[in-house]
């Protein structure tokens, strides 16, 4: 555990949480940094390469595309007039498939649905876009700001898996019959909804397999529960953090790993 809690979350202003962004007013300000790229390996070469995906801002401080590599794939945000996320482009520049994912909302602002539909990325494909996935949220409550619930359903082929969440002191410290403990430092990727959505059913080599329990080390996704916890989980792994107490690498005892590097603003 490490005994940063107070600067580090003075330093470090986690970007889009349920897509608003914040504004000072106050100077001087301190010096603030927001994720700028992350590294994941499922293991060492020369069995997988590692991924680096990059993180992109617009003007206004939101997430614009979230990339890993120019011959690969780029995802694309979109905001409604309320300046939450509203939908997702991915397209694959490998031509395996393009997808659209559209986020719904309730009255209260709460995110209850994704849906993903999968586009035809060659030319001897059907034209007709094909919904793949669902994904809804349940609440305890009308101001619930964190789900109890997250229902998975992919729809070919047809596999769905239901996942409760218990949570305290900010994070999901049970998610169905396992329990988990955390640090006290930034969860980097908190707040972060409109991105990799492309791998919520993947384990690792791009394509989708039946559906899994969570576990800590599986590819940030952004319906997983990890964008809701505030700090990181230190089940069954290891964590390395810089003078910040930014955390900079997270090593997982099934051997994946995720490396993060941060920017000023």
């Amino acid at each position: 555990m490490k005994a940063y809690s107070l600067r580090a979350w003075l330093l470090l202003l986690l970007p889009l949480c349920a897509a608003f962004t914040c504004s000072d007013h106050r100077e001087p300000q301190p010096l603030r940094y927001r994720l700028k790229t992350v590294k994941y390996s499922v293991g060492p070469p020369p069995n997988y390469t590692p991924q680096t995906f990059t993180l992109t801002y617009d003007s206004n401080g939101r997430i614009a595309s979230y990339d890993y590599g120019s011959n690969a794939t780029n995802w694309t945000v979109g905001y409604d007039n309320q300046n939450r996320v509203a939908s997702i482009f991915f397209l694959d520049r490998g031509q395996n498939g393009n997808y659209f994912n559209a986020y719904t909302y309730n009255q209260q602002s709460q995110l209850t649905q994704v849906t993903r539909t999968r586009y035809p990325g060659r030319s001897t494909e059907p034209i007709t876009p094909r919904l793949q996935s669902t994904y809804d949220l349940n609440y305890a409550s009308t101001s619930a700001t964190v789900p109890s619930k997250l229902i998975t359903t992919y729809l070919d082929p047809n596999s769905s898996l239901e996942q409760i969440y218990t949570f305290s002191g900010g994070n999901a410290i049970q998610v169905g019959d396992k329990t988990y403990t955390y640090d006290n430092t930034p969860n980097p990727y908190k707040g972060l909804f409109g991105l990799n959505l492309y791998f919520s059913l993947d384990q690792g080599f791009g394509l989708p397999v039946p559906i899994s329990p969570f576990r800590p080390s599986q590819r940030f996704t952004d319906l997983g529960v990890k964008v809701y916890n505030q700090n990181n989980i230190t089940t069954d792994a290891t964590l390395t953090y810089n003078s910040d107490g930014l955390v900079t690498k997270i090593d997982y005892n099934d051997g994946a790993s995720e490396e993060f590097t941060y920017e000023a603003y």
